[in-house]
Order: structure tokens, then C-alpha cells, then sequence
């Protein structure tokens, strides 16, 4: 998770209730770095997992596949 948020010194899993239709399954809050969310979109030959950063201005700081 470090790799998607880089200012981020730890990550707390947080519950939340996913939206249907919406591919994220965990979100990870990281304090006043922002946080990281595990989605899984649908893709040509079934679902693919990301793990995606978003800092506190909601920019995404980084994606991994």
C-alpha cells in the first residue's frame, strides 16, 4: 500500500458500505495522507485487482495492478 500512498506511515482497514454496482471491497484510511482502496473492476477476462491512493484532495497518488 505504501507503493500507491507515500506519505502514509500506516494504514487502519475501516468498514464501509460498498455501493451496489461499485468494485471497491476495502478501504484503508492512512490519517492525513488520505487513504488506499482495494477495487476489483470487471475486465475482459474477469475481475482485476488494483490497489489505488487517493491523498487528502482527493488526487490519486498512485494505482497498482
Amino acid at each position: 500500500m505504501k507503493k500507491v500512498l507515500q506519505d502514509a506511515e500506516s494504514f487502519e482497514l475501516t468498514e464501509f458500505q460498498p455501493v451496489d454496482g461499485n468494485s471497491a471491497t476495502e478501504l484503508y484510511l492512512a490519517g492525513d495522507a488520505g487513504a488506499v482502496i482495494k477495487v476489483s473492476p470487471s475486465g475482459y477476462g474477469g475481475k482485476v485487482g488494483m490497489v489505488v491512493g487517493v491523498d487528502k484532495d482527493l488526487k490519486v497518488t498512485g494505482v497498482e495492478i
